[in-house]
């Protein structure tokens, strides 16, 4: 009973009532744990230092060699590749299509490219 009254005490002192407190905390922790919001946060400063550019001509070597590291991990190279790859310009803005870049600390460390289907 000491034990009891004395943890009341305590949290009366505290203010609020704090079993509340922690249950709202439970709740909020069951959505999404403490490394889930860390990394959020991580991940969303990150992105925020990406730059999203569209195709210039100093860009046609990445864009073969992103494309190329990508396809010979995840996919294979193909022939419409070989002809593509080679002339972003050419094959893709010209088509009327869209290359985009990112660049990260001044590097290029990503693209994305959209053909016309008509």
């Amino acid at each position: 009973m000491d034990i009891q009254v004395a943890a009341s005490e305590l949290l009366r002192g505290a203010g609020g009532d704090f079993l509340a407190a922690v249950g709202r905390l439970e709740d909020a922790l069951s959505q999404a744990g403490v490394y889930e919001r860390v990394m959020h946060r991580v991940k969303r400063r990150e992105l925020e230092r990406v730059e999203i550019m569209d195709y210039k001509p100093q860009f046609k070597r990445h864009f073969r060699s992103l494309n190329l590291e990508s396809r010979q991990e995840y996919y294979s190279v193909e022939d419409a590749d070989e002809r593509l790859l080679p002339a972003p310009h050419g094959k893709i803005i010209k088509a009327r299509g869209i290359a985009l870049f990112a660049r990260l600390d001044g590097k290029i460390v990503g693209i994305a490219a959209l053909l016309r289907g008509d």
